[in-house]
C-alpha cells in the first residue's frame, strides 16, 4: 500500500510538472511575439514634435468606428486630427485613409473623407482605401495596391 502511494505521488508531481510546463510555454507563446514587436518598433514610434522623416509616401490612417449619424468615434476623431496635423506640418503630401464601408449605411471611409475636407485637406491628397478591413489589410494593401514603400501609421498607443 505505501509502495502504490508513493507511485501515485510520482505520477502527480510530473503531471504536475508537466502542467506547469505547458502553462509556462503557452504564456511565452502569447507574450513573446508582442514583446519581441514592441521592443524591435521603440524607436520608430515618432510623435508630432519629433522631425519628419524623410520621403515619406502617404500618412495612412486606420478606420476605427463611425456613428449612425456619420460622426467619427472619439478615437478616429483623435486619429484623423492628428493625421491632418502631420499632414500640415508637412510629413507626407498623402493621406491614406483605410475602413471598412460593409454596408450603404456604414461607411467610415465617407466620415474620414468629409473630416479631412472640411479640415482643408484637398481632395487631391486623399487617397481612399475600401477594402480596409483590419490593420493587416490596409498596411498590405498600403504597400502592394496603392505602392507605398514608406508610411506613417496613425494610431492609437493601446494599437501599437
Amino acid at each position: 500500500m505505501n509502495q502504490t502511494h508513493s507511485k501515485k505521488k510520482k505520477v502527480l508531481r510530473r503531471l504536475l510538472l508537466v502542467l506547469g510546463l505547458l502553462v509556462v510555454l503557452a504564456v511565452a507563446a502569447v507574450l513573446g511575439p508582442n514583446a519581441w514587436v514592441v521592443l524591435s518598433t521603440r524607436g520608430k514610434l515618432l510623435t508630432l514634435s519629433d522631425a519628419p522623416p524623410e520621403d515619406i509616401d502617404c500618412i495612412l490612417v486606420l478606420g476605427c468606428g463611425v456613428y449612425s449619424d456619420g460622426s467619427p468615434t472619439p478615437m478616429l476623431n483623435d486619429r484623423l486630427t492628428r493625421a491632418i496635423e502631420l499632414y500640415e506640418a508637412g510629413w507626407s503630401e498623402k493621406l491614406l485613409m483605410s475602413g471598412d464601408n460593409r454596408s450603404k449605411y456604414y461607411n467610415e471611409l465617407a466620415t474620414m473623407n468629409r473630416v479631412a475636407r472640411e479640415a482643408g485637406v484637398p481632395y487631391s491628397a486623399i487617397a481612399l482605401d475600401y477594402a480596409g478591413l483590419n490593420t493587416y489589410d490596409s498596411v498590405y494593401r498600403a504597400r502592394d495596391i496603392f505602392g507605398a514603400k514608406r508610411i506613417v501609421i496613425v494610431t492609437q498607443a493601446y494599437h501599437l
